[in-house]
C-alpha cells in the first residue's frame, strides 16, 4: 500500500516521540501486568497456609454464626472463602480495624481455619502485600503518591496511554507500505538496527488487537472518575447521578441469609458458575451487603478474577450484578467485554497464560522501540574516528532505558526473593517491600549513569538472574529443612511460580553472559 512521503514522515515522527517518551513507564506496566495474571498464586506463594481438611458448607455456616456472635469486628466485614479447600487459604478472614482489603501496609488480619475436629483455629497476622505491590506497579508504572482519585500514577498512566494510542496508530500507518513484504522477516544478518526493527514490527503487528484493548481500557480506568464528575457538572447539577433510596432499616443477626441461600441466589442467575467467596459488610447497619465472587470461565467476567454479585444479606434482594452482562443491554455487554479483555478474565487458565506471554512481549516491544531510537541515532565509527563520542541525549537515554527497565525487574525480583526469609523474622514485611523496591530501582538507575550501559546491563541482569535462581532454591530448602520455619510448596500453583521464576533466572543469566563490550 502506497502512502505519501510527507505523511509517512509525520507519522514516523509521532510514533518515535510518543514511544520514546512513554516506553519506559509502559515497560514497567506491562512487565508487572504480566505477573498480575497470577496475582493470587503469587500472594499465596509468599505466605501460604498449611494444608486443610475438607469442610462442608454446613460446617462453615456453623463456624460463621459463632464468629459473628463472638467477634464484634467481624460484623463490619468478614470474608468467607468457599474455595478454601482448593487454594489452601483460611476459611474466614476479618480485620480488627475494619478497613477491608484495600492496600494498607500496616493492616492486621484475623484468619479463621476449621481444623480436622471441626473447631475454629484463629490466628492474627499481617496479610502479605507483595502481589498488591506488583499490581500497583502495573497500574502506576511505579510513580508514587496519591491524589483525590487514588494513585497519582494512575492518572499519569492514563496520559501515557493516550500517547500509547498515538504510537499504535502511527506505527501501523508507517508500516503499511512494507506490511505484506516484510511483516514476518526477522533478519539477523543485517545489523542490530534491522534485527531490532524486525522484532519490534513482528511483535507490534501480531499483538495489535491486544494493545488496542489494553490502551483503550487503561484510558477509561484512569479517567472514569473525571468522566463521572464532568457528567455530573454538565447534566445532573445538584441532583444525584444515581437515584437510590437511602436504606434506614437494620435487621437482627438471626435473620441473616445462610451461605447456602445466598449461593442459591447466585446460581439462580448462572447455574454453571462457582461462588468463590462472600464478603459480608456492615451487618448491623442499614447499608448491610454481601458481595459474592462468581466464577465461570465460559463467560466474559467483569472483574479481574470473577464476576461480582451484591445482595442484601437479610432480604436476598439483588443490588448489583455483573453476571451475564448480555441481559443488561448492549452497553453493559460492551463494557463487560472490555473489562474481561483487559483482565484476561475469560477462557480459564489458558487465556491467563496467553495474557502473561503477551504482557512480557509488550514489555519487550517498548524496550526494543527505545533500542531502535538509540541504534538509529548512534554515531557510527569511521576510519578517521574509530571510537566516536555519542551525543549527551543518546547517552542519557541509553542509561535511563537500562536503569529504569532492568531496575524494575531487579526491584521486583529482590522483593520476591527476600519475602520468605524476612517472614522468618518479621510478621509484617509490607513496608520492607516498598523500601526494597525503590532502593534497588533507584540504585539501578544511578548505577547505569555511573557505570555506563554495558557494565550496568551486565550487572543488573546477573543480579536479577541470581535472585530469581534463589527463589526456587529457597522453596527446596523449605521442603528439605522444615525446621527452618519456611512453608514449602504444597499445591500445584506454588510449583508453577517456582518453575516460571527459574525460567526467568535462566534467561537473565544467559543474557548477562552473552552481553559483549561495545566496540
Amino acid at each position: 500500500m502506497k502512502v505519501r512521503g510527507d505523511i509517512l514522515r509525520l507519522y514516523q515522527f509521532l510514533h518515535t516521540w510518543s514511544g520514546i517518551t512513554t516506553g519506559m513507564l509502559l515497560f514497567i506496566a506491562f512487565f508487572a501486568g504480566a505477573l498480575t495474571m497470577f496475582k493470587e498464586p503469587l500472594a499465596h506463594w509468599v505466605k501460604p497456609m498449611h494444608h486443610q481438611s475438607e469442610v462442608s458448607i454446613e460446617q462453615m455456616q456453623s463456624q460463621l454464626d459463632q464468629v459473628l456472635n463472638e467477634q464484634a469486628n467481624a460484623k463490619n466485614q468478614i470474608v468467607v472463602n468457599l474455595d478454601a479447600n482448593n487454594n489452601h487459604q483460611p476459611h474466614f478472614t476479618w480485620y480488627p480495624d475494619a478497613k477491608g482489603r484495600t492496600l494498607n501496609l500496616e493492616q492486621q488480619a484475623i484468619y479463621g481455619v476449621i481444623d480436622d475436629n471441626s473447631q475454629l483455629q484463629i490466628t492474627y497476622s499481617a496479610p502479605t502485600a507483595f502481589s498488591e505491590l506488583v499490581d500497583a506497579l502495573h497500574r502506576t508504572g511505579g510513580i508514587p503518591g496519591t491524589n483525590d482519585h487514588g494513585y497519582f500514577g494512575v492518572t499519569i498512566m492514563g496520559l501515557v496511554s493516550i500517547a500509547y494510542f498515538l504510537a499504535i496508530v502511527s506505527g501501523v500507518i508507517v508500516l503499511l507500505p512494507t506490511l505484506v513484504k516484510s511483516l514476518f522477516a526477522l533478519r539477523t544478518n543485517k545489523g542490530k538496527s534491522r534485527f531490532w526493527l524486525d522484532s519490534h514490527n513482528i511483535l507490534g503487528v501480531t499483538s495489535l488487537p491486544f494493545h488496542i484493548v489494553i490502551c483503550f481500557t487503561a484510558i477509561v480506568f484512569a479517567f472514569h472518575d473525571d468522566m463521572y464528575d464532568s457528567m455530573k457538572a454538565a447534566i445532573y447539577g445538584d441532583q444525584p447521578m444515581f437515584q437510590r433510596a437511602k436504606p434506614t432499616q437494620t435487621y437482627p443477626l438471626e435473620q441473616l441469609k445462610s451461605i447456602s441461600e445466598l449461593k442459591d441466589i447466585a446460581l439462580s442467575i448462572n447455574p454453571n458458575a462457582q461462588v468463590l467467596d462472600m464478603t459480608f459488610r456492615n451487618l448491623t447497619k442499614p447499608n448491610a451487603s454481601v458481595m459474592m465472587s462468581v466464577y465461570d470461565e465460559t463467560q466474559t467476567m467483569h472483574g479481574a478474577i470473577a464476576d461480582h454479585l451484591i445482595v442484601h444479606p437479610y432480604t436476598g434482594k439483588i443490588q448489583f450484578s455483573s453476571i451475564k452482562p448480555g441481559e443488561g443491554g448492549i452497553w453493559k455487554r460492551i463494557v463487560a467485554t472490555f473489562f474481561a479483555a483487559h483482565f484476561g478474565s475469560f477462557g480459564g487458565p489458558y487465556i491467563r497464560w496467553i495474557y502473561f506471554a503477551l504482557g512480557l512481549a509488550g514489555a519487550f516491544l517498548f524496550y526494543s522501540g527505545n533500542l531502535l531510537w538509540l541504534e538509529k541515532r548512534k554515531t557510527k565509527p569511521t576510519t578517521s574516528e574509530p571510537n566516536p563520542t555519542q551525543s549527551r541525549s543518546w547517552n542519557n537515554l541509553a542509561k535511563l532505558n537500562i536503569g529504569v527497565c532492568l531496575g524494575a525487574i531487579a526491584g521486583i525480583a529482590t522483593c520476591m526473593a527476600l519475602s520468605k526469609w524476612l517472614l522468618l523474622f518479621f510478621d509484617n514485611i509490607n513496608r520492607d517491600y516498598l523500601t526494597l523496591y525503590y532502593v534497588v530501582f533507584m540504585g539501578a538507575v544511578i548505577s547505569a549513569f555511573v557505570w555506563g550501559t554495558y557494565k550496568a546491563s551486565k550487572g543488573l541482569l546477573m543480579y536479577s538472574g541470581l535472585l530469581c535462581l534463589s527463589i526456587p532454591i529457597t522453596s527446596v530448602l523449605a521442603w528439605l529443612f522444615p525446621s527452618m520455619g519456611m512453608v514449602a510448596p504444597e499445591v500445584l500453583s506454588y510449583y508453577w511460580v517456582d518453575a516460571v521464576v527459574l525460567l526467568f533466572a535462566v534467561v537473565f543469566i544467559r543474557q548477562a553472559r552473552k552481553l559483549k563490550q561495545p566496540e
